[in-house]
């Protein structure tokens, strides 16, 4: 006959297993860094961009448990993928700055990154609570990265071109 357990045991197995959770997100998940390619199919792509690599480094969320040794990692990971293009988008900052004189300086992060059509980024949510205006200031004044929120680029290569845009719709963030 099996044992029932009691509430004390149930609370006390919840409690490990969202403490394991909290846990896992706190100290594990902001070290992860995961690589992911793809090939995606593009209808009347111009024949220029034809295996045309774009990498993307995704919420950086600096100032919570990220160093500068573990952007590093990044970069390089990033960069041995040799993409044409890179883009951010969002989240630089992490949210936790209440104030934008708390955000700390931005200044050498991204350094590595080079691309031979540019580096382009948008603003996330925590870029936006950080404070956006300081935020966008330490990225153009410490980074080679052109932030493009709501508007385009063109990217040529050859006598072919394409618009790199961004858009905010109801609060999410759409690249075409």
């Amino acid at each position: 006959m099996k044992k029932k357990s009691t509430r004390r045991q149930v609370l006390k197995w919840g409690s490990a297993v969202v403490f394991g959770g909290l846990l896992t997100e706190a100290l594990l998940e902001p070290n992860r860094l995961e690589t992911i390619e793809r090939r995606v199919a593009i209808k009347d792509l111009p024949a220029n961009f034809e295996a045309f690599r774009i990498g993307i480094l995704s919420d950086i969320h600096w100032g919570h448990a990220i160093d500068h040794p573990f952007i590093n990692r990044a970069s390089d990971l990033l960069m041995s993928l040799k993409p044409d293009m890179i883009v951010v988008p969002g989240d630089f900052y992490h949210s936790i700055f209440r104030h934008p004189t708390e955000i700390p300086p931005w200044e050498g992060m991204l350094d590595r990154l080079k691309a031979p059509h540019g580096l382009f980024g948008v603003l996330g949510n925590h870029d936006h609570k950080a404070g956006a205006d300081k935020v966008r200031r330490e990225i153009d004044k410490n980074s080679g990265i052109r932030l493009i929120d709501n508007d385009h680029v063109l990217i040529e290569k050859g006598s072919d071109r394409i618009a790199l845009a961004e858009w905010a719709i109801y609060g999410r963030t759409r690249w075409t």
